[in-house]
């Protein structure tokens, strides 16, 4: 494990990548996936399977271009479900995208509460300190 840890991002991403595209075509996978709506499902052709390719296979360079993968993940994963292909595997591709650009160690990380934090809690302090005088007193 620890020989795996020391490896190159872009290696274990391309690994992600490679084996999100080849578990969509699993046919006990290939049902277990993100689905937006109810659309009839048309049967799968060329353009479907590029689809399925293109939400899996941008994630291999997502530590490196994190909005790059994410805006054809996305649109793959969008056109995909508007075409009314059935669900794959590979649009989980979509929640590991957008995990790369807004998760912890990505391009835009969550903010820690710093000052704008201490404003918030201070003003939680002083409405719960506020007391409604009884109406029998």
């Amino acid at each position: 494990m620890a020989r795996w840890r020391e490896r190159d991002a872009v290696l274990k991403d391309g690994v992600l990548a490679l084996a999100l595209t080849a578990m969509a075509f699993v046919p006990t996978l290939s049902a277990v996936g993100a689905q937006i709506g109810e659309l009839p499902e048309r049967p799968a052709d060329l353009p479907g399977v590029a689809l399925v390719v293109a939400q899996a296979l941008p994630l291999a360079v997502r530590r490196r271009w994190p909005a790059g993968c994410l805006a054809v993940v996305g649109c793959a994963f969008a056109v995909h479900q508007a075409s009314g292909y059935a669900t794959t595997f590979a649009s989980l591709g979509l929640y590991a995208a957008l995990y790369s650009v807004g998760g912890p160690s990505g391009p835009f990380p969550p903010r820690s509460c710093g000052r704008g934090g201490r404003g918030v809690r201070g003003a939680g302090r002083g409405a719960g300190a506020a007391r409604v005088p009884d109406a029998a007193a």
